[in-house]
């Protein structure tokens, strides 16, 4: 322990597209430049799928990350399991694509034996308009609340809202 070294990153994906349904998977084994190498040593995992209705596309999305990270717990081996969770639509209307998605994140602290737990909420909502072939305009809003709860108290709680524009040119 203590050695300041790093070690490689392994990653592979795999990805299927047949018809109207897409689907991928992605697993790494992620190292740290950490000073305890044991501490960044676990797996990252990502299952997502789409599916095309024809006037509406479904999409899926799972992720678990077992990267031992601290988690902002000052003095702390705040170490914890994350669970990830995305559903979503888009739907086109003539130059229009509208988007809508909500999300779910959870994280068990294994420091405590999941005595402290966290979780973050996600809800978004997004309308492109394609101008030409190749520039789009957007704009779009999220809200995203998270909290955490210490055996049962109800801890912290974070609100954050946010709105966004833009436009996009392809080359």
């Amino acid at each position: 322990t203590g050695t300041g070294e790093s070690k490689a990153h392994y990653a592979g994906a795999v990805q299927y597209a047949s018809g109207p349904l897409a689907a991928g998977l992605t697993l790494s084994k992620n190292y740290g430049n950490d000073t305890n190498l044991s501490l960044n040593n676990e797996w990252l995992a990502q299952l997502g799928a789409t599916y095309d209705f024809g006037a509406f596309k479904l999409y899926g999305q799972y992720e678990y990350d077992g990267t031992k990270a601290d988690y902002g717990v000052v003095g702390s081996n705040s170490y914890g399991d994350k669970n990830s969770y995305l559903i979503g639509a888009s739907v086109p209307y003539g130059a229009w694509l509208f988007k809508a998605g909500l999300g779910y994140s959870e994280n068990a602290n294994r420091a405590t034996q999941g005595t402290v737990r966290g979780n973050v909420k996600q809800f978004t909502v997004a309308a492109d308009y394609n101008l030409s072939k190749r520039t789009v305009v957007y704009a779009g809003a999220g809200w995203l609340k998270g909290q955490y709860n210490n055996e049962g108290t109800k801890g912290g709680e974070r609100d954050a809202k946010q709105v966004v524009t833009g436009i996009l040119h392809f080359f």
